[in-house]
């Protein structure tokens, strides 16, 4: 098939695009034919209480779902929800690649995952699904492992496609298990979830996690995270538990807005700033890591900041002060070298990311081109207005964030 609906602007990169988030969506009308009886008590809750196509485009409560036929036509740059062409029949999802120019592509779960993620990061509280009355973390972590498997079994399409599966656990021995298994099936980048709690039990930049990141580092093997209940990282300061951050006076001097558009991005912020600070990036060089869909904006002034305080650590003294517990941990170069060499970021549609790129040097390597096909949040015709964002800029720009950037959590 042709790229019908890539712009003729960009036409030279036509299956070369690379797409770092993208969705299957499944309507909960097909839950049990494709994962079983198991999905019942969700799917019958979704059936009854979940919101119409009319309130909510990305709605899964479809009752006169009629299968995965609309065409794959020009239209599918504006077409969201369950009835986009590959949304729920991903040996479709190929030819809509074609169309959209996409060479390879990321492909996050949707229902009924990520209420069972949620569920699993809320399973204390039982006003959050209340119809999973007893063994809600369990009942959680099936449903979520169900979801892997169709995840697993989707990689064996094409390699065009690049299914995400979800990587959580209690223990690092239970996190690496889960990570060897997802390995060993062929899969290339995992979801790390909830970004907002301690992986494992153990801060990121713990020695106990570094089997982890060397793992998936010599598999190539992206780590990820991505917005979707990410529980509350403020509920605990352990994030700073680990070997390489003692040595240092602590000040607690915070504040932070609850507004969503500006804390969505938070977790994964300090997720990946306690793994940059903690030298996870320097110890498993080669490590990919992605942060998807939170938006870029947080960027910038992140590597401004972590930097700053690099200089102030080697220059000034910085806060060693009086605690002279053991010699604090020093990285070898700036944060923001870790950062743009092991990180990529996708930015929301509507940020200007030109002016991003004028004003923090070498974020133009980090950024990449995202669709979040065919959730409506992606917006419409995402690479039209993507190019428009960047229009004007040097060439080499353009390929970098609808390209090269991409292939970096997109490996051969």
């Amino acid at each position: 098939m042709e790229a019908i609906a890539l712009p003729e602007e960009l036409s030279h990169l036509t299956a070369r695009i690379t797409d770092i988030d993208s969705h299957e969506m499944l309507p909960a009308q097909e839950w049990m034919r494709l994962f079983g009886p198991a999905v019942k008590p969700i799917t019958d809750y979704y059936a009854e209480h979940g919101e119409s196509e009319h309130e909510d485009k990305n709605a899964v409560n479809v009752p006169d779902y009629p299968g995965d036929i609309l065409p794959i036509d020009l239209d599918i740059v504006n077409v969201k929800g369950v009835r986009a062409p590959g949304a729920v029949d991903v040996t479709r999802r190929v030819e809509v690649m074609k169309a959209m120019g996409i060479g390879r592509q990321l492909m996050y779960p949707s229902y009924p995952a990520v209420p069972a993620m949620r569920l699993y990061a809320h399973a204390d509280d039982p006003s959050f699904m209340p119809y999973q009355k007893d063994n809600r973390l369990e009942a959680a972590k099936e449903l979520i492992d169900i979801h892997n498997e169709g995840l697993i079994a989707s990689a064996a399409i094409s390699d065009m496609i690049r299914p995400v599966p979800i990587l959580y656990g209690s223990t690092p021995d239970e996190i690496i298990a889960r990570a060897e298994y997802f390995i060993s099936k062929g899969i290339k980048a995992v979801w790390l979830f909830p970004a907002g709690e301690l992986p494992g039990d153990r801060s990121p930049a713990h020695s106990d996690l570094d089997p982890l990141w060397k793992l998936c580092a010599e598999a190539d093997c992206a780590i990820t995270v991505h917005v979707a209940g990410d529980g509350n990282f403020l509920a605990t300061d352990r994030w700073q538990d680990a070997e390489v951050f003692s040595g240092y006076v602590r000040h607690v001097e915070l504040v932070r807005s609850p507004w969503f558009l500006a804390t969505l991005h938070l977790a994964s912020e300090n997720m990946l700033t306690t793994m940059v600070l903690g030298g996870v990036f320097e110890r498993h060089p080669n490590l990919r890591f992605g942060v998807i869909e939170c938006g870029s904006f947080w960027l910038g002034p992140l590597m401004e900041r972590l930097d700053m305080w690099y200089g102030l650590q080697n220059n000034l003294g910085g806060f060693q002060g009086s605690d002279e517990r053991s010699e604090p941990y020093r990285l070898e170069r700036e944060p923001s070298f870790y950062m743009r060499r092991n990180v990529r970021v996708t930015p929301f549609v509507f940020e200007n990311i030109a002016e991003q790129i004028q004003r923090y040097p070498g974020i133009e390597d980090m950024l990449c081109y995202s669709s979040d096909y065919p959730h409506s949040e992606g917006g419409k015709d995402a690479t039209r207005r993507f190019f428009q964002t960047l229009k004007g800029m040097d060439e080499k720009i353009l390929e970098k964030f609808f390209v090269t950037n991409g292939e970096f959590l997109l490996p051969d």
